[in-house]
């Protein structure tokens, strides 16, 4: 099997690295900026381990540049391990025009990117899903590791999912699992993939707000997570209008004592500094973040939904750091806190 990856960050390496184990050739579409760094393989931390993380090489993927290179070889399957706010962009098409008849997969976590991309594939060769891991560039805290290189955890009860056309979306969870990264058929994935965001992003918000501490947004910033809260359920009612779909069960149990009991608890169970991953991996990723927030306030928009909530984690958190340093958050996060 032929595998091309768009993009080489932390999830495009784990998945790439698990395809290739299960037996595929592998190879990724990356600028060229990051040939040099990527030819001579690259460092990652495996961290499921009974004895802890295990540091391992992974290597001999291809590495392409254009979609010319992309054209010159036949592909089974493409993974598009992006942002959501890069799909759409002008060089999308030129790529999807040289894979011919690969299926197209698509981890990503907003419906937005869904929609984009069933303007240019057809529905038997499009497979959307659910990521379930954590992945990052490590060191991001005191972690004792020898070298950089990107360390990835796979939680124990769960696993990636993938849904769309049986036999596409079959190969796909056949080739992650032959290669040891858990993954199963689910028909839904792309709707699970996109309440999970519109249920989670609002508190992640709030945790920028709250300095990335968990202890001061149960506490110092607590305003934040009752606010955060209500901006989930309108950002769930918005996906709800907009695909047509009836919200989840698991909706009833987002408020703000549960999110807070589960992240004074997370860190006894995740083998990963909590809180300065969140406050790397989010502050990297804010554009996509944005781009969430804004796509769920447009939803809620178009469909007469109100969304004062939502407005105003935008406007006092996202909007006050353009640069997510979390300085000027900090006075509009005391503001969010203490307003009614």
């Amino acid at each position: 099997m032929n595998i091309l990856l768009v993009g080489a960050g932390a999830v495009g390496k784990v998945y790439g690295r698990h395809l290739q184990l299960g037996g595929a050739k592998v190879s990724f579409l990356v600028k060229e900026k990051y040939v040099q760094e990527l030819a001579p393989g690259v460092t990652m931390y495996a961290l499921n381990q009974p004895t802890g993380r295990r540091k391992v090489t992974f290597e001999g993927f291809g590495l392409l540049t254009t979609p010319e290179d992309v054209a010159e070889e036949r592909w089974d399957q493409v993974w598009f391990c992006l942002p959501e706010n890069a799909i759409g962009g002008a060089w999308m098409p030129p790529v999807l025009n040289a894979i011919g008849d690969a299926v197209l997969v698509s981890p990503l976590p907003g419906g937005e990117a869904r929609r984009a991309l069933e303007r240019h594939v057809p529905p038997e060769r499009l497979v959307t899903g659910l990521i379930n891991m954590i992945s990052y560039e490590a060191p991001i805290a005191d972690e004792g590791y020898d070298e950089p290189g990107t360390a990835y955890w796979f939680p124990p009860l769960g696993k990636s999912l993938f849904g769309g056309p049986r036999p596409a979306t079959d190969s796909v969870v056949g080739a992650l699992k032959a290669g040891g990264c858990p993954a199963k058929f689910s028909w839904n994935a792309g709707d699970k993939s996109s309440f999970g965001s519109s249920m989670l992003m609002p508190f992640l918000v709030a945790l920028e707000g709250a300095e990335w501490s968990f202890l001061k947004l149960r506490t110092k910033y607590r305003g934040l997570l009752d606010l955060a809260g209500e901006a989930s359920r309108e950002a769930i009612a918005g996906v709800c209008a907009e695909s047509g779909l009836e919200p989840p069960g698991v909706r009833h149990l987002l408020r703000p004592s549960v999110f807070g009991f589960a992240l004074k608890r997370a860190q006894k169970f995740v083998p990963l500094p909590l809180e300065p991953y969140f406050k790397y991996h989010f502050t990297k990723t804010r554009p996509q973040t944005v781009h969430l927030i804004d796509g769920y306030i447009d939803a809620c928009d178009r469909y007469d939904i109100p969304a004062p909530s939502l407005k105003t984690l935008r406007e006092k958190i996202l909007l006050s750091s353009a640069d997510g340093s979390g300085e000027n958050s900090k006075r509009a996060s005391a503001q969010a806190a203490t307003s009614d």
